[in-house]
């Protein structure tokens, strides 16, 4: 089944609201797919990093309470 898309003419100001063809709707599915591995490698990514950051700071010898404090706390997702 696909998905619905809304087209808005400005000129007229009516709103058309129709399925997606089989071609529109395998794009959409391609996008959908390639930004959630984009999301997930870029997760992947920052836990790396947090990671890295975490044993630089042992090697210092910080505590674990110290460490916390200086790692940013992680922001909230943004949901439109």
């Amino acid at each position: 089944m696909n998905d619905k898309i809304s087209i808005y003419d400005y000129a007229t100001g009516e709103v058309i609201v129709r399925k997606m063809t089989d071609e529109e709707q395998a794009q959409r599915d391609a996008e959908v797919v390639a930004y959630q591995a984009e999301q997930q490698a870029k997760e992947q990514q920052e836990a790396e990093l947090k990671a890295n950051k975490i044993a630089a700071y042992q090697k210092l010898g910080l505590t674990e309470a110290e460490i916390e404090a200086l790692l940013p706390s992680p922001q909230p997702v943004k949901r439109d």
